[in-house]
């Protein structure tokens, strides 16, 4: 929907600034958004998985918990980069890391919480958001393992292809990919 209305409001083409890891040299180039809303309507997103005697229904995440998602990402980027200063000493790294691990873990878990709409057990069902929670706190390694995967695949079989570039410096003309990632602070810029 939101291709759509991009489209709508400012035509099939998106520009995009990349930086080639090789030269270091930023180019513009655009992207077909026709193209990229013809190949998201082929998706197909799974959502049930059955692991043992349990079934887990999934729904995709928003538009904001996925930007959220990013925000967070981003920023664990950061912190890691800190966390890996050649000035800090040993103690405080390890402290940062503890933490940030912590963080990270109680991130993960909520974030796969918002994807999960129902579970179903032999004992009953239920979709109250903080027995979902409880469930996935005491899921099992094999469980947990199992809806880390399902999610995974689902990305990737559910979400665009790198945008393959190649380098305009005629010195360079390194080929590489990156990522299409839609970001509301640029989306309709």
């Amino acid at each position: 929907i939101l291709i759509g209305i991009r489209i709508a409001t400012y035509g099939d083409e998106m520009e995009l600034t990349s930086t080639c890891p090789e030269c270091k040299e930023q180019q513009d180039l655009a992207i077909d958004l026709g193209g990229l809303m013809t190949e998201s309507m082929k998706w197909q997103y799974n959502n049930e998985l059955v692991v043992g005697d349990l079934t887990i229904m999934f729904k995709p995440l928003t538009y904001q918990e996925m930007t959220s998602e990013s925000m967070r990402q981003f920023e664990q980027n950061k912190l890691m980069k800190i966390i890996n200063d050649e000035n800090l000493d040993d103690e405080s790294r390890q402290q940062m890391f503890n933490e940030s691990f912590i963080k990270l873990t109680a991130h993960t878990i909520n974030l796969i919480r918002k994807t999960i709409k129902k579970v179903t057990t032999p004992q009953g069902e239920t979709e109250d958001v903080k027995h979902i929670q409880e469930f996935i706190e005491n899921a099992d390694r094999k469980v947990f393992s199992a809806i880390q995967e399902h999610l995974d695949k689902q990305s990737v079989e559910n979400g665009f292809a790198e945008f393959k570039i190649k380098c305009s410096n005629e010195k360079c003309v390194h080929e590489y990919t990156t990522p299409i990632v839609f970001d509301q602070t640029n989306f309709f810029v």
